[in-house]
């Protein structure tokens, strides 16, 4: 713009010497005839044109875009930056130092707003004046180092009364031993705790309450030790049935958020806890599991069950959630499932496949739904432009099959079309997952993703695949006479006619799917495994302890002895009711 404006008042000073002897000296008489022709018409004013529609354009545009924020980079006064950790935490010396501050300085609850571990910041129960200190796997007797330091009002310092050194580092963490310390300014003083846990900490701060099921602004801060601390801004809403069920224990999903250089928030794709970079994460308070860890004990199961290739292959770590300064218990914070991307891991695509989901008839949420018969299917992705109707049409023939209805009566038609909409294998494998885990409870009728892949021929292609396993490893109470005795789950009745008439060689697929599993992930040696390393590494933790205090009444240690015992005899049941599938003169059997 100032060369344009320069050269309306100007035009002969916008040639520079220089560009006058380029002129002549590489174009000779004809570029000069052409630049004396260019001066005596007006060819400078397709350039003012552009500039005066650019400020047409661009000033008013001002009125909608925020103005640059100068601390951009900063996150706000709640977490503080990286460099400001406070003053650090000394053993007292004298117990005398300590009676002259209560002499002299008036008790102030909160004078302590944060303290910190290196770069992590500690979880704060704000009413109990407990700060958490996350210490990260593999804990031994000794004591990582950790550089303690406290931030809050001007001028304040603290010291530790109780020397956690003296005691082994995975005994205090396991039975929760907290530990005194006292910070003090000129004229106050107040005394905290401070407590280590095995888990990783997250702590979430909202200028908004209560948290409702519309995202609001939030700050986020994760830690599994003094080195590894993340921190961001975030927006925050209740998820799942909790929020409407008179549940306390909430479930939440997370955004997180940054600004870019006009001070807009945007996403933010980050890492946390080692698991891959995203966007959208979920908190999952499991609150109707007393143990509060069947649904991560299920999915690690689907990790190693898949070998990662599968869908619907979802990371997750459990942690203890504080949440405006409350500490809130045992949870999960785990990635959320992406249509798109999980569509384009099974070779999918947005503009053309349709995703749902089974539901109870009593969730509630946004999302249209459509009932028919027991089942109620909610539409999670669905291609640009396709109406509802259309969209929900792409389950009728699944619903067929489930229901054996529309003309499937007859075996002919039902084991065609099965064939038709399934890849049997990812049938059977989905199938024996849902057996070994007893999911039958939850996770047939409900929390069951549906993917509809449209095929090169215009047909339609199934998949299913599970969520939400808060119930796994249940006992199943399902037989068909009302008994409570350990059954196959009888409620995918459709299936078990699949494999009665061995529908695309299903018994054998499923025969193959068994002996593999219960070679590895489902052999006793391994599932025995599996759960009891879970329930020692809630225990070494702490964290079950302040989980069960805060929600059931008292701090009790994580018991799983039930929970391996039927899950063994669970696979003895399969095992038997298998072999009535196969029968005894079936060559698969033999």
């Amino acid at each position: 713009p100032e060369r344009v404006i320069q050269y309306m008042c100007n035009p002969e000073a916008c040639f520079s010497r220089k560009g006058r002897r380029r002129v002549d000296s590489r174009h000779g008489e004809k570029a000069r005839e052409r630049a004396e022709r260019g001066r005596g018409f007006p060819f400078w004013l397709p350039a003012v044109a552009a500039f005066l529609l650019l400020c047409a354009v661009a000033l008013p545009a001002q009125e909608f875009l925020p103005e640059e924020d100068p601390d951009a980079a900063k996150i706000n006064a709640w977490i503080a930056p990286q460099d400001d950790r406070g003053a650090p935490l000394t053993l007292i010396g004298r117990y005398e130092d300590v009676w002259d501050i209560e002499d002299t300085h008036q008790e102030e609850p909160g004078i302590v707003h944060h303290m910190f571990a290196g770069k992590a910041m500690l979880g704060e129960d704000a009413a109990q004046r407990i700060f958490y200190c996350a210490l990260g796997p593999g804990l031994t007797d000794a004591w990582p180092e950790l550089p303690l330091s406290a931030a809050g009002e001007e001028g304040l310092q603290a010291a530790l009364l109780d020397d956690y050194r003296t005691d082994d580092c995975s005994l205090a963490v396991r039975e929760g031993y907290s530990y005194n310390a006292i910070a003090w300014t000129d004229t106050a003083y107040e005394y905290v705790k401070i407590v280590f846990t095995g888990l990783p900490v997250v702590s979430v701060r909202t200028e908004e309450t209560p948290i409702g099921d519309s995202y609001i602004p939030a700050e986020v801060h994760i830690a599994a030790g003094a080195e590894d601390a993340f921190q961001t801004r975030a927006a925050i809403h209740t998820r799942g049935g909790g929020f409407y069920r008179g549940i306390d224990k909430f479930s939440y999903r997370l955004e997180f958020r940054t600004l870019n250089k006009h001070g807009r928030e945007v996403r933010r794709t980050a890492s946390v806890l080692g698991m891959e970079a995203d966007t959208d994460w979920l908190l999952v308070g499991n609150p109707f599991d007393e143990t509060a860890v069947r649904n991560q004990l299920c999915w690690e199961l689907w990790r190693d069950w898949t070998q990662g290739r599968g869908i619907n292959v979802l990371e997750s770590r459990l942690c203890e959630l504080f949440l405006n300064g409350e500490y809130q218990g045992l949870y999960q914070i785990m990635q959320r499932i992406d249509p798109e991307k999980e569509l384009a891991k099974m070779g999918g695509c947005p503009q053309t496949d349709i995703v749902g989901r089974y539901i109870r008839p009593n969730n509630k949420g946004w999302r249209p739904r459509q009932m028919r018969s027991e089942y109620m299917i909610e539409l999670r992705s669905w291609p640009e432009g396709m109406e509802e109707e259309e969209a929900f049409a792409a389950f009728e023939d699944l619903i067929r099959i489930r229901e054996q209805s529309g003309g499937l009566e007859d075996p002919e038609a039902f084991a065609a079309l099965v064939q038709q909409r399934f890849d049997m294998a990812d049938l059977m494998d989905f199938f024996l997952f849902t057996q070994a885990t007893s999911l039958g409870m939850d996770n047939v009728n409900n929390n069951v993703w549906l993917w509809a892949l449209r095929q090169p021929d215009g047909g339609l292609r199934y998949r299913l695949s599970p969520w939400d396993m808060d119930a796994g490893f249940l006992r199943i109470h399902t037989a068909l006479d009302g008994s409570t005795e350990d059954e196959l789950n009888m409620w995918m009745t459709w299936i078990n006619r699949v494999l009665n008439r061995n529908i695309g060689n299903s018994r054998a697929l499923l025969a193959a799917e068994w002996a593999e599993k219960r070679g590895g992930v489902l052999s006793n040696d391994a599932l025995y495994e599996r759960i009891s390393e879970m329930e020692e590494r809630v225990n070494a933790s702490g964290a079950y302890l302040r989980e069960t205090e805060k929600w059931r009444g008292g701090g009790i240690p994580l018991d799983l002895e039930n929970m391996k015992s039927q899950a063994l005899e669970h696979m003895d049941t399969i095992q038997y009711y298998l072999d009535i599938i196969w029968g005894e003169d079936d060559p698969i059997y033999n």
